[in-house]
């Protein structure tokens, strides 16, 4: 029993960890794609809400689709850690959509972000949970 709890929160802890390395690829990849010029100071909250208004359409969307990917990914790496026990799948997708509404939180994004981040998050989680959970029999 130990062992299991012990190989159950490894898994969320590494699928978090992959999650997270992740979100921050897709965020450099969306400052690659497109530029703002002056990095805002991140303590600057009207610089980055500002930055936020300015992105084209193209790039909220490819922060979004990061986002979605990285709590499947997380998922399913909870998953095959911990022998495909549900809650650490389950686990895991919530710590990534705290990590999601935490950044997007105090950024006021387009409603249509928040949402789209939130349902293809916890779409995300659902869809590992089918495919990689030990089913009950």
């Amino acid at each position: 029993m130990p062992m299991t709890i012990l190989r159950g929160a490894a898994g969320v802890a590494i699928g978090l960890i992959a999650a997270l390395v992740i979100i921050t690829a897709t965020d450099s990849l969306v400052r690659t794609m497109y530029p703002a010029g002056v990095s805002p100071n991140i303590r600057d909250l009207a610089a980055l809400r500002a930055l936020i208004a300015q992105l084209p359409v193209g790039a909220l969307i490819t922060m979004v689709v990061g986002w979605i990917f990285a709590a499947y990914a997380g998922a399913v790496v909870a998953l095959t850690i911990s022998q495909r026990r549900r809650w650490t799948g389950l686990a895991a997708t919530g710590l990534v959509l705290a990590v999601v509404v935490a950044k997007l939180a105090p950024l006021a994004p387009p409603l249509w972000m928040l949402v789209a981040a939130v349902a293809g998050v916890l779409a995300a989680g659902w869809l590992a949970d089918r495919l990689f959970a030990r089913k009950k029999t």
